[in-house]
């Protein structure tokens, strides 16, 4: 469940503590089946409308041998105004986004698949031997933003991306997916220009939370 709990917010205390216990029992049952020794849980920053930390303050799992091994995830509070998110921003950042603008650089949404196909050189300027195949690519494509279930930034420098977001929406909150940048940059700051309008998109789709990454 990508953007939501496995376990209805709705539902804690002892209720919460049954149904865990119910799922781990399961787990434990099939796990030496599978030829499975380890169990990991991996919960997203986002949980029933609360940033993990606050709704997982105390959890049931404690008891069940579940050790907890935190992670740092970077929100953005969109019911911010947009002044407050652009004061908010760290003065390089805030600099970047300025010059990239200065410049003229347009920002818009990548139109069809054969456009975002063609950012299989960005993709591998910037993930290196990681780079999503032309498989891959294509499945992203069709599976997440064709489908509306992610949204494309592209910052263009003579009609050539220079940078490309695509940013996942479900569930009241954003995370930005994927981010790409050409190298060498034929434009500074067109990275920064590409999250902000993504943040700014989000903000306007009525998105609680912007995720930024770890």
């Amino acid at each position: 469940s990508p953007a939501g709990p496995l376990i209805t917010p709705k539902l804690q205390g002892k209720a919460e503590a049954r149904i865990a216990a119910a799922l781990i029992d399961v787990a434990a049952a099939r796990a030496p089946a599978s030829n499975v020794d380890r169990v990991l849980i991996t919960h997203p920053t986002i949980v029933g409308g609360q940033p993990a930390v606050a709704r997982f303050g105390y959890s049931p799992l404690l008891h069940h041998g579940y050790k907890a091994r935190h992670g740092v995830g970077l929100l953005v509070d969109l019911t911010q105004t947009t002044e407050q998110l652009a004061a908010g921003r760290r003065s390089g950042c805030r600099q970047s986004v300025n010059k990239a603008q200065a410049s003229g650089a347009v920002v818009e949404p990548l139109r069809d698949r054969a456009e975002w196909m063609a950012c299989r050189d960005i993709n591998r300027q910037t993930l290196g031997e990681l780079a999503y195949s032309d498989q891959q690519m294509g499945a992203i494509w069709d599976n997440f933003i064709a489908s509306g279930h992610a949204a494309t930034h592209a910052v263009r420098v003579d009609g050539v991306p220079a940078a490309v977001t695509v940013t996942i929406h479900f569930n009241g909150s954003a995370y930005c997916w994927i981010g790409l940048n050409r190298k060498p940059a034929p434009l500074a700051g067109a990275g920064h220009l590409a999250l902000w309008t993504a943040i700014m998109d989000a903000r306007e789709r009525g998105c609680r939370y912007f995720e930024l990454g770890s």
